[in-house]
């Protein structure tokens, strides 16, 4: 059975068998909330010296993700995935 795709496009993201927002959603919407609370908290709860220390705790953070850039982690995810993925057995070597 096959099924339409018309519509408008949020629609379809959601029909879709195939979505990568069914795939992330719940992630996404996690993500989403966290970054509220955490902009709600800094705006209007934090007095300034403590708007302060937040800002000086991102900077460390900001410097240490410069130290280690995310290609190296996504290079490591992505050996680790090719590494185990059954294309890449000895028999199926010569697909590659």
């Amino acid at each position: 059975m096959t099924i339409s795709y018309a519509g408008p496009l949020w629609k379809v993201l959601l029909r879709w068998k195939g979505s990568i927002w069914k795939a992330c959603y719940i992630e996404a919407i996690i993500y989403i909330v966290i970054y509220f609370t955490v902009s709600a908290v800094y705006r209007l709860a934090l007095k300034e010296e403590q708007k302060r220390v937040f800002e000086d705790i991102v900077q460390v953070f900001d410097n240490v993700s410069k130290i280690i850039p995310i290609t190296f982690f996504l290079g490591f995810y992505v050996s680790t995935i090719i590494s185990v993925s059954p294309l890449t057995s000895a028999k199926n070597a010569s697909i590659i």
